[in-house]
């Protein structure tokens, strides 16, 4: 005889295969030779029900401080403030600065160069910002990216640099991207700064 002990305060639905524990030992005379007592249990309990409207809910202060007005005043100015403080990171982060941009292009040169007409494995970057891709005549580029029609802009710079095979598949450039957007943007600006 087997003799499952189950919890009613817990619910089975949706829950995974429920869990076995050791049986007791049977009691004299309990038990002895009629199988194996089994009981389950089921995971931990359900979290209680949500109250409905206006239960469990503390009445308000005479200062009117819960009225619904003034709690949508206090959410619609902490979502200004919220957008405020994002758009503001944002710009700083598109701005970026050429100082640490300048570190990071250490790794950009290797293979590409600020000077006007020295190519390396890369094309050179002199004045990149504004020119068309795959358009100096000194560098034998990859037919992908001539017929990308990018023209060399911060937005697709920071595109192209995150992930240049997504940017433009097909392309030559081996270089798997740069993930962080603040680099990003650093190198940017010190791309621009050269570009000038």
């Amino acid at each position: 005889m087997k003799h499952i002990a189950l919890n009613p305060n817990m619910s089975t639905q949706g829950k995974a295969e429920p869990r076995m524990r050791p049986a007791p030992s049977p009691r004299r005379g309990e038990g002895w030779g009629e199988g194996v007592t089994i009981y389950r249990e089921f995971g931990p309990p359900l979290p209680p029900p949500s109250p409905r409207w206006g239960e469990g809910v503390p009445p308000c202060r005479s200062d009117s401080s819960c009225s619904p007005t003034r709690s949508a005043s206090k959410l619609v100015a902490l979502l200004i403030c919220s957008l405020a403080l994002t758009c503001a990171a944002s710009l700083a982060h598109a701005q970026g600065d050429a100082a640490r941009g300048e570190r990071y292009f250490v790794d950009c040169a290797s293979c590409h160069s600020l000077t006007a007409g020295e190519n390396g494995v890369g094309p050179s970057l002199a004045g990149v910002i504004g020119r068309k891709a795959g358009t100096l005549d000194d560098y034998r580029y990859s037919p992908a990216l001539k017929r990308s029609n990018i023209v060399w802009s911060p937005q697709t710079l920071e595109t192209f640099i995150a992930d240049p095979q997504k940017a433009v598949p097909a392309n030559r450039m081996p270089y798997a991207g740069l993930t962080n957007a603040g680099e990003r943007g650093d190198l940017i600006a010190y791309l621009q700064k050269m570009s000038k």
